[in-house]
């Protein structure tokens, strides 16, 4: 346990550090997979966009909770459950649930998401020694949804939302059924992103949407309640299409600018999700927490 608080401290302060500076080599010091993806393309979005960093803000944690299991399949990992201070960074108490994992010989933070509005995140499950549970495979087939298809089921669901020709998502037509609730689907970035596209140039442009589920790891947690809380991520790729073949001039940070002619473009975009899966035959599996963003293009 000491040494996960060490952990989150020097994650913290690095990360502050990084976070003034924009600087993405210092932040590949401490964040991996989904949670560097977002952030270091964060910084050369708002280079552009902010280029005073005016909107720089220094995180400080006002209390932390340690989830850390007692054995894990793969490569080590566990949860920081982080609160920070009111008024400060967030407003709405337990800000984020971190997943550090080891790599290179190093903990780094690999999920970052931002608790949803009002979303309630059931308790780990914590044993004797106050260790936490990574979910096994029985505990897995006896969820409403299985931990590994969580991701195939969101990227259907949000490409279905997506209706060619509507100028905001889920609003044309009956929504999808969906197996993973998802309260705050049609306002992550890439979706927001997509209805400001179909709203320009008198809609005249192609926008379109697909989204996939990536291929990183599934992180999951059994819950007291006999449910789990799975950490994974969905890729999207935004694509814009100027009439008729024509050209189009565009001002996109980091992959497009005005002085540019296209007449195709595409946006790749990372949403990352903490879903909570409740056992069979109690609702839903629903999306409590997340964090969405474009990434550069690989």
């Amino acid at each position: 346990m000491a040494q996960a608080r060490q952990v989150v401290a020097s994650y913290i302060a690095t990360l502050n550090q990084a976070n003034q500076q924009r600087d993405a080599s210092l932040l590949g010091t401490v964040e991996t997979e989904a949670s560097y993806d977002i952030d270091s393309e964060a910084y050369g979005w708002t280079k552009i966009s902010d280029p005073n960093n005016s909107k720089y803000v220094r995180l400080a944690v006002a209390q932390a909770t340690y989830y850390i299991p007692a054995k894990t399949a793969g490569a080590p990992w566990w949860v920081a459950s982080v609160t920070w201070p009111p008024g400060t960074t967030y407003q709405n108490g337990v800000a984020e649930y971190l997943v550090f994992t080891r790599s290179g010989g190093k903990w780094l933070a690999a999920r970052t998401p931002g608790l949803a509005s009002g979303a309630a995140v059931p308790a780990p499950a914590v044993g004797r020694q106050g260790a936490a549970s990574e979910l096994s495979a029985s505990q897995a087939a006896s969820l409403a949804v299985q931990p590994s298809d969580i991701a195939a089921q969101m990227a259907t669901y949000l490409t279905q939302l997506t209706v060619p020709l509507c100028p905001r998502p889920g609003l044309c037509g009956k929504p999808p059924a969906a197996r993973v609730q998802m309260p705050t689907a049609t306002s992550q970035t890439d979706m927001s992103d997509l209805t400001f596209w179909r709203g320009q140039a008198g809609g005249a442009l192609a926008v379109g949407e697909q989204h996939s589920p990536r291929t990183d790891q599934v992180y999951a947690m059994a819950t007291a309640d006999g449910g789990a809380l799975v950490w994974c991520d969905v890729g999207a790729q935004l694509s814009l299409a100027a009439p008729g073949g024509s050209a189009m001039h565009l001002q996109i940070p980091t992959f497009y600018t005005n002085d540019q002619s296209e007449t195709q473009a595409t946006v790749p975009y990372l949403d990352q999700y903490l879903v909570y899966d409740p056992p069979q035959g109690q609702g839903d599996a629903r999306v409590v927490a997340d964090l969405t963003g474009p990434i550069a293009k690989s």
